[in-house]
């Protein structure tokens, strides 16, 4: 009777030889002590990772452990020194005990097409970088290179012209700082797709981002109450925006940009860093809600003195009964923002808005037609010669850069129009600079907040 070979699996054979041959190969440079170098870059083991980051210092060469380090590993080993490491799995025999967590951030830093073939990002750290795939089966790799140059090519990811097989690539210092445009970041970066994008993500704790906020939207010199103001409400904006993220699936919580809060880093304009630190730390996770819900503090620079109750279309108030309030503040009227006055010619307009909309051409006028209760323009009318269009106060607000605000009235003088209006922002919400005069006048941040969010109380993040 002869062989059926039919019945012979050759997968499996090939399969065999194959880990074997992985297997000798691996077995062969743990032996002659060398390290496995994969793209540039040295495999790092968890205990290796804790140790050096513990005592801040890095080998030169990293060895290959058969334990690899998990996507996100967060646990530290809590072991008596009288215990000996595990020979089986290479892991110390103690318990391991969960870390505790830190409340991460996930900031948009970039944002470019998948398709698009020429641009490049240059990330710098000056001790080189440890990356991972953040799969469930990660690896971290270390990178001596000071600097790397991720780009698209087809739709993959190339690092420093090699190219990355992997959708998501996560990049750590290996001491420091993350240096990008021109800013130094705390925490780490994230590169990773959607379907039509490609994003540069920073993740960091949220205090630190809270901190890096500040900087930017604070004012030289103000004291530690109005900054404690601010603290609570840039916290209580981004953890809002946490929670729509993740109920919308996206991957990132909040922009960079003045579109959510502007954020430039840890290091942007070091003014004021000692009290700004202190502001943070002394309102260490208080947020702001209404109802026990996490409120949308909103907040601008100047409100002008607007009632925002009487702002039509702007703010679903049954949504957000604490942006309703219904009496104005005055608090902001002795700043220089209050008033603003801003002029164009009729030539510069016509560039301008042209620019937007084609069809607006020769304009020999323009006002305002249509103001709400508030006294915010909701609609502007432009006269062309043998035409007359109309727009929003939204959209002029958008084409007009030098307009502070939706509050202002247009008069003409010659071929010169002028616009003259109060406020410096979108009028809803904490008024920073109104904020700064109750601080003058012995008001603390919690008599702040709750004139500016009526109807809210003080809740700490768990």
């Amino acid at each position: 009777m002869g062989y059926n070979f039919r019945c012979v699996n050759y997968k499996k054979i090939i399969i065999f030889f194959y880990n074997l041959f992985i297997f000798c190969s691996f077995f062969a440079r743990v032996q002659d002590n060398s390290p496995l170098k994969i793209e540039g870059a040295l495999l790092v083991t968890p205990e290796l990772f804790m140790e050096c980051k513990a005592k801040k210092k890095w080998p030169n060469i990293c060895y290959v452990s058969l334990v690899q380090i998990t996507a996100e590993q967060r646990t530290k080993v809590a072991l008596d020194k009288s215990k000996k490491i595990s020979k089986e799995t290479g892991q110390p025999e103690g318990k391991i005990e969960g870390e505790k967590k830190n409340y991460p951030v996930k900031v948009l830093l970039c944002e470019e097409k998948r398709s698009s073939q020429n641009f490049s990002w240059q990330i710098e750290s000056s001790d080189g970088f440890l990356l991972s795939d953040i799969t469930k089966d990660t690896k971290l790799f270390y990178f001596t290179a000071n600097k790397l140059i991720v780009t698209i090519k087809s739709g993959f990811i190339y690092v420093n012209n090699k190219r990355y097989l992997r959708k998501n690539l996560k990049i750590y210092p290996k001491s420091g700082y993350l240096s990008f445009g021109g800013n130094a970041y705390q925490g780490n970066f994230l590169i990773t797709f959607d379907k039509d994008n490609i994003y540069l993500i920073n993740k960091l704790d949220l205090e630190d981002y809270v901190f890096a906020v500040l900087r930017s939207e604070s004012w030289p010199g103000w004291p530690i109450e109005v900054n404690k103001v601010f603290s609570i409400a840039i916290r209580t904006y981004v953890v809002y925006r946490v929670r729509q993220a993740k109920k919308c699936n996206r991957l990132y919580h909040v922009k960079n940009d003045n579109s959510h809060q502007t954020y430039y880093g840890h290091e942007f304009k070091k003014r004021n860093s000692d009290a700004l630190r202190k502001a943070v730390e002394q309102t260490k996770g208080i947020l702001l809600a209404y109802n026990s819900e996490i409120i949308d503090p909103m907040y601008d620079s100047c409100c002008g003195s607007i009632i925002p109750s009487h702002i039509e279309n702007k703010v679903d108030f049954e949504k957000a009964p604490y942006l309703c309030r219904d009496y104005p503040c005055k608090y902001c009227q002795k700043c220089s923002l209050y008033n603003w006055k801003v002029c164009y010619t009729l030539k510069q307009l016509e560039k301008i808005l042209s620019s937007q909309c084609p069809h607006i051409k020769n304009i020999r006028s323009l006002w305002v037609s249509k103001k709400d209760k508030a006294g915010l323009v909701k609609e502007i009318t432009i006269r062309c010669t043998g035409h007359t269009y109309k727009i929003s106060g939204d959209k002029l607000y958008t084409f007009l850069k030098k307009v502070k605000s939706f509050c202002f009235n247009i008069k003409r003088s010659g071929k010169t129009i002028t616009m003259n209006g109060h406020g410096y922002g979108h009028h809803i919400g904490l008024c920073q600079w109104g904020a700064r005069q109750m601080v003058r006048e012995l008001f603390d941040y919690k008599q702040i907040l709750a004139f500016y969010y009526p109807g809210t109380s003080f809740v700490r993040l768990s």
